[in-house]
């Protein structure tokens, strides 16, 4: 039996394959990294900017020998580190572009992720900026459909 790739990595894998690599947004300039949110200052490890990617939740364990279908959904935040230089509409126009990225990415794939048989975005993109703490965040919500 082939053991599928978890849907966590294939987005990941997806974004950072067809992100920018040049501008004020180059995936070079990006700390990507897998897990649940960690602590705002240690986030960045020098970067700018933080994507981080989790599992909200849990694959439905296969029960019969059918193959069944399971939905995951796999939970992308995206940071920014903000200080009081920082220009806030500059902040909001980056993230604006960051999230359309996401959008258009995950819409050109939706059938075609590694081992998934349909991905879209479902809730968000959700504002969770904390400028007090020094940083602005969007999460979004991709739903990922495979078979077990």
């Amino acid at each position: 039996m082939i053991e599928m790739q978890d849907p966590v990595k294939t987005i990941k894998e997806l974004l950072y394959d067809g992100w920018f690599t040049s501008g004020a947004l180059d995936r070079y300039d990006i700390t990507w990294r897998f897990g649940p949110p960690v602590n705002p200052a240690n986030r960045f490890n020098d970067a700018e900017m933080s994507f981080e990617f989790d599992s909200l939740t849990e694959a439905r364990r296969k029960r019969t020998l059918a193959r069944s279908k399971a939905m995951r959904v796999v939970t992308a935040d995206f940071w920014m580190r903000s200080n009081p230089d920082s220009d806030r509409e500059t902040l909001k126009t980056n993230m604006q572009t960051m999230v359309d990225k996401v959008d258009t990415l995950i819409t050109a794939s939706e059938t075609a992720a590694t081992n998934l048989d349909f991905i879209y975005v479902g809730t968000g993109p959700r504002n969770l900026d904390r400028v007090d703490e020094g940083y602005v965040r969007t999460q979004m919500e991709i739903v990922c459909v495979h078979q077990k």
